[in-house]
């Protein structure tokens, strides 16, 4: 299933992030989010940004928070992800990051 994201500046400078998916649905929002991470980082990136703009440094913390999130929630994730920063200098695609994971704590889950 297909669902492209797009963003860019508006000619005021205003930023744009806007998704379209297959069939042609397309909708313009402050954060945006699919799979799991529809239902469990946009919460999380939409309490960050209501409160205020974000630099790019507590941007990119609340992408690792997130991202740590959907990680431990979802039995076949793997631990490293791409990040790209849109700004309107340009964009930048960064090295690939690897979470820091513990599941030490596994063996005390006890299935009923």
């Amino acid at each position: 299933y297909d669902v492209l994201f797009y963003c860019d500046f508006h000619q005021d400078g205003e930023p744009f992030l806007g998704s379209v998916d297959k069939l042609g649905t397309a909708y313009e929002d402050a954060t945006i989010a699919t799979g799991l991470g529809a239902y469990m980082a946009t919460p999380l990136l939409r309490d960050a940004t209501e409160k205020g703009p974000l630099d790019e440094e507590a941007a990119k913390a609340l992408v690792r928070k997130c991202m740590e999130v959907l990680f431990y929630r979802d039995a076949r994730s793997f631990p490293r992800y791409q990040l790209g920063v849109v700004t309107s200098a340009g964009v930048t695609i960064e090295e690939p990051v690897e979470l820091k994971h513990d599941w030490s704590l596994a063996h005390m889950i006890q299935m009923k």
